[in-house]
């Protein structure tokens, strides 16, 4: 998909729109939000960090609302502060991301005053943000939360419901695509690679 300039220019005004409100709400985020990139990539199927970067879906931003945007930006912002990208080492990938986003959402929660609307997405509710032994996922660092994922695929007692903030996450597995030579509209959004430990915003059903 080719973005014209017009389109471009919009995302970027929502993006600076989403950083400021943050700002205003959300100090702690809103201050760590001043020091990211922004990319718009076709190959990643949500949103992600590497840690360096935010990478959007063009798509995905489409049909986000601005209290959405701001939960998006907030949750990828937290990984990268809590260096979750470089923390996988030898661990399945997929159950660590699962145990990112738990510690993640949860913090989130928290400073929200536990409202859950403020983790949630219109099109797949709210936001896994329960450890698998049913408190929240803030009381725990992610390698805790990680082995209890283990120990939970193993008794069959796995995260699926998205009633009690336990949503079955779909797949963050990101494609690569060629990169939109258009995509490159100075300072804001940036074209950007992927690295190694990308940490992704995944989608529950």
């Amino acid at each position: 998909m080719v973005l014209s300039e017009e389109k471009i220019r919009s995302y970027i005004r929502r993006l600076l729109l989403s950083r400021m409100r943050i700002l205003c709400t959300n100090g702690f985020y809103g201050l760590l939000i001043m020091h990211m990139k922004f990319t718009l990539d076709e190959g990643c199927e949500t949103a992600a960090t590497d840690g360096d970067r935010i990478y959007f879906n063009p798509q995905f931003l489409e049909k986000l609302s601005d209290d959405e945007l701001d939960f998006v930006l907030m949750h990828e912002i937290l990984h990268a502060a809590l260096q979750h990208c470089s923390r996988t080492g030898d661990r399945d990938s997929e159950r660590f991301n699962i145990a990112c986003d738990i510690v993640v959402n949860s913090n989130i929660l928290k400073s929200c005053d536990m409202e859950e609307s403020r983790i949630s997405l219109k099109e797949y509710g709210v936001s896994m943000h329960i450890a698998p032994n049913g408190k929240e996922g803030w009381e725990y660092t992610v390698e805790q939360v990680y082995e209890m994922l283990g120990k939970a695929a193993l008794s069959g007692n796995v995260p699926g419901s998205s009633s009690n903030g336990n949503a079955k996450p779909a797949s963050g597995k990101k494609n690569r695509k060629a990169e939109d030579p258009k995509i490159k509209p100075g300072m804001i959004i940036q074209d950007g690679r992927a690295k190694k430990g990308m940490r992704f915003f995944r989608m529950f059903g």
